[in-house]
């Protein structure tokens, strides 16, 4: 008995403090070149364990793959409150690439980044929220 109360809480802790909820809004406006506007929508809400890295299908030949860690240089106990991501967006030939953090690849918990992509014909706009999923 006393064997599975320890096994038992060390898979709720591991479960409590190890996992991230990511919010993800994809908002892709096209058309933009010759006075039309056609707009896709993309939201999810996925759960990520720290070093995973996952592929979206943003739909209209569009794809997000993420990468998502805690912050380690943070000298606190338990979950650092700043996520480090590592993202780019492309198309599905990868002809069209670019990173989605060019700068600051951190995000406080519970706060909202946003990144706009700006080309000919086509307005990208990605909104990246982490949540500590207890």
């Amino acid at each position: 008995m006393k064997k599975l109360f320890t096994i038992l809480s060390i898979l709720l802790t591991f479960h409590a403090f190890g996992q991230i909820d990511i919010y993800l809004s994809v908002v892709n406006k096209k058309g933009m070149d010759v006075g039309l506007s056609i707009v896709n929508e993309f939201h999810v809400i996925e759960e990520f364990y720290p070093g995973q890295t996952k592929v979206f299908d943003a739909g209209t030949d569009l794809r997000i793959r993420l990468k998502v860690n805690f912050d380690k240089n943070v000298g606190t106990y338990g979950p650092s409150h700043l996520i480090f991501f590592e993202g780019e967006i492309f198309n599905e030939k990868e002809t069209f690439k670019r990173k989605l953090f060019q700068t600051q690849n951190f995000i406080p918990l519970e706060k909202e980044k946003v990144m706009r992509i700006l080309l000919e014909d086509q307005h990208i706009e990605v909104t990246i929220k982490p949540v500590l999923n207890l």
